[in-house]
């Protein structure tokens, strides 16, 4: 057993790893909401700064406005490809045409047209 954890056994400070990890993740989880809720309100603004700091010659923020714009077209791709799958479930769903061929519709029609050109 770890020297730490024996005296904090012995101290009768019983957090285990686990509570400390979970209380870890549900920080990383708030961390990240009130992140995407900010973003979400002043992403405008963010992106703004971000240009100006990328033109006077910042490196982290041309990598940040770089990252933003690949995420953004991704999404988009991701919205496109949503629409078209979208779409073809729609065609799927539409019910298949039963009857002539188009050979017999062209050969039929052909034999119209030179029946009213006699």
């Amino acid at each position: 057993m770890s020297e730490l954890r024996r005296k904090s056994m012995v101290a009768g400070n019983s957090c285990s790893i686990g509570k400390r990890k979970k209380a870890a993740r549900s920080a990383l989880a708030k961390l990240t909401k009130a992140a995407a809720k900010a973003v979400k309100e002043k992403g405008d603004e963010i992106a703004e700064a971000l240009l100006a700091s990328t033109l006077s010659g910042n490196a982290s923020s041309t990598r940040l406005l770089l990252d933003l714009a690949e995420a953004s077209t991704a999404g988009l791709k991701r919205e496109t490809d949503r629409q078209i799958y979208s779409h073809a479930r729609v065609l799927e769903a539409e019910a298949q045409w039963i009857g002539d061929s188009l050979a017999d519709i062209e050969e039929t029609s052909r034999g119209q047209l030179e029946a009213s050109i006699s």
